[in-house]
């Protein structure tokens, strides 16, 4: 820690990492490992220290997250030579002014096309993190997003419905504009879980019936790189609910795919975390 302490950041040292993916790989038969630290490659210096001695003290395949500004051709270099097999980016929509003035994200989406060739030069899938149904955006610009990842070729996507958290200032603006509630603060804490949040009674969404059937049919559409006015046509009917279920099995099989998970680890994970979706975890698609 240093400078002031309200801003710092903690990381373990390359060797307590090691132990403790050795120590599983002791008890369990562990075929891949995950960080979920969403700034893994910020540090070049740390990272080279990793790359080194992962590769020889660990060896074991990985996938991480990290932030579009420090993906770049020496820390691509490095978590491949390390073993990352793929590596997870935060996208959330196409439309860079969206992004920038209401995500506070300011990364265009040329940015992320040099990901894509950076991380296919290496071998490394991409697999990206999508938001729909910001209020201030329109479902066409929720297609665009569509159809930049079906550009970017990015192996596998994660895409949600935009959920405000409390006491964020991506809130405290919801408020502002008049798309939540006014005590939405308060009424948030009744919730027992988010899943069974009814968003619709907080949460003035634009195109709420859109954007469901888009979210619905999204893995489909993005696997089989289905046009945007096709796609268009789609969510102004019901097929989009009727597809829903064969999408839910493509993201399944695709996630399942790209990190090497049977079809019986992922139930015996299901049984192990009984509800994966009251649970925080970056794999709940793997039951």
């Amino acid at each position: 820690m240093a400078g002031d302490p309200k801003h710092f950041y903690r990381r373990k040292s390359v060797e307590r990492i090691a132990e403790e993916i050795n120590d599983v790989r002791r008890r369990y038969p562990l075929t891949m490992a995950h960080f979920s630290d969403d700034l893994f490659n910020s540090g070049v210096g740390w990272l080279r220290e990793f790359s080194a001695y992962y590769r020889k003290h660990v060896g074991v395949d990985f996938s991480a997250n990290t932030y579009a500004t420090f993906a770049n051709e020496e820390t691509v270099g490095l978590l491949a030579d390390a073993g990352c097999k793929v590596l997870a980016v935060g996208l959330e929509v196409a439309d860079d002014e969206l992004r920038r003035e209401r995500l506070n994200k300011p990364i265009r989406a040329a940015r992320f096309r040099e990901i894509a060739e950076l991380l296919r030069g290496r071998g490394i899938k991409l697999v990206t993190f999508n938001m729909l149904g910001l209020p201030w955006g329109t479902v066409e610009q929720d297609i665009q997003t569509l159809s930049l990842n079906v550009e970017l070729r990015a192996t596998h996507t994660r895409v949600t419905v935009l959920t405000p958290f409390p006491k964020s200032r991506m809130t405290r603006s919801l408020i502002e504009d008049g798309y939540l509630a006014p005590d939405f603060e308060d009424r948030i804490y009744e919730v027992a879980d988010l899943p069974a949040w009814p968003a619709e009674s907080l949460f003035k969404r634009t195109e709420p019936v859109r954007t469901m059937r888009l979210l619905r049919l999204w893995h489909l559409a993005h696997v089989l790189r289905v046009p945007d006015r096709w796609v268009k046509k789609l969510i102004e009917t019901r097929w989009a609910n009727l597809l829903a279920p064969l999408s839910f099995l493509v993201a399944l099989v695709n996630e399942k795919r790209i990190f090497g998970m049977s079809w019986l680890s992922g139930f015996r994970y299901f049984l192990h975390v009984k509800s994966p979706a009251l649970k925080t975890s970056n794999y709940v698609s793997f039951i």
